[in-house]
């Protein structure tokens, strides 16, 4: 069985066709992931940056594009984050709750325990969604 992981090497022209093959299907497995991951927090800064246009005036605007960049990447997340059935489901939720949270968070002031709920609340589903790409990434190799 393969054995590989980061820092293995790569296997010169005498290794068998069948361990080459093999090496290459999880160097593109990790290509997805790290490709998924890194689409994913691009998608999730640029709505961040999106719900802090808000303190600009941009009200409905705001509002408006983070929740197609949400509905993106909840859905992005779910297709490229597939290794197993339900990491992939946790990944797509915990990245469509982080959002919501934010934006209760930025547009309610009232009641009080707005904040000290949602803000926490965006922060652990980063951990989550991120602890999960990271079991994934464990997993592969």
């Amino acid at each position: 069985p393969f054995r590989g992981g980061l820092g293995t090497s790569v296997p010169g022209p005498t290794a068998s066709p069948s361990r080459r093959a093999r090496e290459w299907e999880l160097l593109g497995m990790f290509a997805s992931l790290f490709g998924a991951l890194g689409a994913s927090s691009l998608i999730q800064a640029y709505g961040y940056y999106s719900a802090a246009r808000f303190y600009n005036g941009d009200d409905w605007a705001s509002a408006v594009v983070q929740v197609l960049l949400l509905l993106v990447d909840s859905i992005f997340s779910k297709v490229y984050i597939n290794q197993d059935r339900w990491p992939g489901y946790i990944v797509a939720i915990c990245n469509g709750i982080a959002p919501l949270a934010c934006m209760i968070a930025i547009r309610l002031d009232e009641p009080w325990w707005v904040d000290p709920v949602a803000i926490p609340t965006c922060y652990m589903t980063h951990v989550i969604s991120n602890s999960l790409g990271w079991w994934q990434l464990v997993a592969l190799s």
